[in-house]
């Protein structure tokens, strides 16, 4: 079994849930639906950071780091509420980026172009927002992660990493027969959904569960989660 730190697992904000529903309503009567299988509203979560490790003599290892860096040190649990509470809450917006909006880039896409995309070689439909510090794009999640990396030796899995994404759900074989303009166009009218209908987020602490699971897409029905908070303060007793 792995673990992973995750936001809006299980319950969610009417308004994020409204947001997908819309997404998911025109992908199903798009080129794509026949092909889209979307998540339940439960098991639809946003990663914050992978908590995945490698086990040797009962230590905890962090997968990333020792992936990313060949380091082997051990999960600091124990600095992790001190990072979480000096970084939370964080504001999230999804969409309200215009097609030219250039004031940050994610992977070095403008934010309109990375805000919704079906990723057909991964076979899986993504939704993405960036942290905001009132109306002013802020880098905290990014920040969040370096912390995390610094202080509690987990490094996440993608360097430099600012975004705030959710799976949708997940794409059948056969996906890549559809025609890549229909596919982009599937895509464009998703985004422009998103540019004129955005919705802001605040992930509180209460929002933050760590996940327990052993497949990957989070199942409820094979994924246990808790409260983080509650499950560093049973660790300490």
């Amino acid at each position: 079994m792995q673990q992973t730190l995750i936001a809006y697992y299980g319950q969610k904000p009417q308004a994020l849930l409204q947001l997908v529903e819309n997404c998911r309503h025109m992908l199903l009567g798009s080129a794509v639906g026949s092909f889209f299988r979307p998540y339940t509203d439960g098991q639809m979560h946003a990663t914050l950071i992978g908590l995945e490790s490698v086990v040797i003599r009962e230590v905890r290892y962090n997968y990333n780091l020792c992936m990313q860096y060949h380091q082997s040190r051990a999960l600091e649990y124990s600095a992790m509420e001190s990072v979480l509470r000096q970084f939370f809450p964080i504001q999230i917006r999804l969409g309200g980026y215009a097609p030219s909006y250039a004031e940050f880039t994610s992977r070095g896409q403008l934010p309109y172009e990375r805000s919704f995309r079906i990723d057909v070689p991964n076979r899986r439909v993504l939704l993405m927002g960036w942290p905001l510090d009132g109306i002013t794009p802020s880098n905290a999640l990014r920040e969040f992660r370096r912390a995390m990396e610094q202080q509690c030796q987990v490094a996440h899995k993608y360097p430099n990493d600012n975004d705030w994404y959710m799976v949708l759900g997940e794409l059948d074989a056969g996906i890549e027969g559809i025609p890549a303009q229909e596919l982009q166009e599937t895509e464009t009218a998703l985004r422009n959904i998103l540019y004129q209908n955005p919705v802001e987020l605040t992930i509180d602490l209460g929002d933050i569960r760590i996940a327990t699971y052993a497949d990957l897409r989070l199942p409820e029905g094979s994924t246990s989660s808790e409260p983080i908070l509650n499950y560093l303060h049973n660790l300490q007793k």
